[in-house]
């Protein structure tokens, strides 16, 4: 193999990995929820009506699992928001091999807004 050839294997190499680190540190990420919908743990909230089961994805899997299901809850905040709700209780989120899963349960509760 010539230099000129190692020389290129090796900027490409380097260029590939420059690219995966300012991935893996700047994933796109939806715009940070700041409204009004609230996260509360545990079953559903005492007099308030249950709305809809939303649920999203995310292709961040593996050590970047967690960030994708930041993501995914960032998301459902805002689709909670646009459905009319005032709360929502987390389900667990599912990890797999190719995206990382997450719903909730969407409640409206009186006098929340």
């Amino acid at each position: 193999m010539t230099t000129c050839t190692t020389l290129t294997r090796a900027l490409i190499a380097g260029a590939i990995l420059v690219g995966l680190a300012g991935c893996a540190s700047n994933p796109m990420t939806p715009d940070r929820y700041s409204g009004p919908v609230r996260v509360i743990a545990g079953d559903a909230p005492q007099g308030c009506t249950f709305l809809e089961r939303i649920e999203t994805s995310s292709g961040l899997v593996g050590l970047l699992g967690p960030q994708g299901a930041e993501n995914a809850r960032q998301t459902l905040l805002w689709q909670a928001d646009r459905l009319g709700g005032t709360h929502v209780v987390w389900d667990k989120p599912v990890v797999g091999d190719r995206r990382t899963t997450l719903s909730a349960q969407v409640y409206r509760c009186p006098d929340a807004r």
